[in-house]
């Protein structure tokens, strides 16, 4: 005789009988219990380094980069500032005073102001305060850089657009897009 188990019958057989629902609603709460424990087992590992063997070359050159070289994960941070153009006063009739003003508003180093750049400093300093993060580079570092030059002194907004416009086209490519 050949032994033929069909589980779809067998669950369907069993949904029918009253006697053998209990037996089915012991088994989906014991395997919901299964799940919750196999889940809280579960483990996620976000370091990279650990996935290599203690004492291995490859782990100890990849914790040299990370605590020396500034980590193996390179993380960009974006901020993106709302354009504060009133579109209420969209007439012609702008004098050209007005018109001026303007068309500088449109330009890059107009933006590029303390206000904004201060912004990045606690973006710096917070990312950077960080246990998980290693070595941070960012504008607030060109703009440290500019204060030790300034003999201690912040830039102002005028220094910062100069800065902006004589910045070469690597670094303003890096910093500021």
């Amino acid at each position: 005789k050949e032994f033929k188990f069909n589980l779809l019958a067998f669950c369907a057989k069993t949904a029918l009988d009253p006697k053998k629902r209990r037996m089915i609603y012991g088994i989906s709460v014991l395997a919901i219990i299964l799940a919750f424990i196999g889940i809280s087992k579960l483990r996620v590992e976000n370091s990279f380094v650990n996935y290599f063997k203690d004492g291995s070359e490859i782990k100890k050159g990849l914790l040299v980069i990370d605590k020396n070289l500034g980590g193996t994960l390179p993380l960009e941070v974006i901020i993106r500032f709302p354009n504060n153009k009133n579109d209420q006063n969209t007439s012609n009739t702008l004098d050209s005073f007005e018109s001026e003003f303007e068309n500088l508003a449109t330009q890059e180093t107009y933006w590029f102001d303390s206000k904004k750049t201060r912004i990045a400093k606690k973006v710096h300093e917070f990312l950077e305060n960080k246990e998980f993060v290693g070595s941070v580079l960012s504008l607030n570092s060109l703009l440290t850089l500019g204060k030790n030059i300034n003999d201690g002194k912040e830039l102002d907004d005028f220094a910062l657009a100069f800065l902006n416009e004589n910045l070469p086209a690597k670094f303003k490519q890096d910093l500021l897009s």
